[in-house]
């Protein structure tokens, strides 16, 4: 498990076929997200191609399992470098100047 988050908990794991790497967001049962919520994630981020996006490879819906299957990211997510403060320091990972580059 790499993480939990609000709608359920991520998961680092293989595609046996190729044997990439890959993160499966694992949607929670008792999440507020539903099925129709669950698609619609699905389309949008199917059409999202950006650099600094990871992409999305797949998605399972068998009864009320739900996940979401992402290319891996081993360092870390967008998130942590944004917004947690590395303890060695008193500024975050990234600079506004690279953030807004990222923009």
């Amino acid at each position: 498990m790499l993480g939990r988050g609000g709608f359920g908990c991520v998961y680092k794991g293989v595609l046996r076929d190729i044997g990439a790497l890959v993160a499966m967001k694992k949607i929670a049962e008792d999440s507020q997200q539903g099925g129709r919520e669950f698609f619609a994630e699905v389309s949008i981020i199917n059409c999202v191609r950006h650099r600094n996006l990871v992409q999305l490879q797949g998605w399972c819906c068998e009864r009320s399992h739900l996940m979401l299957v992402y290319d891996y990211m081993p360092s870390k997510s967008l998130d942590k470098m944004l917004y947690h403060v590395p303890k060695t320091s008193n500024t975050s990972e990234l600079t506004w100047d690279l953030r807004y580059n990222i923009l």
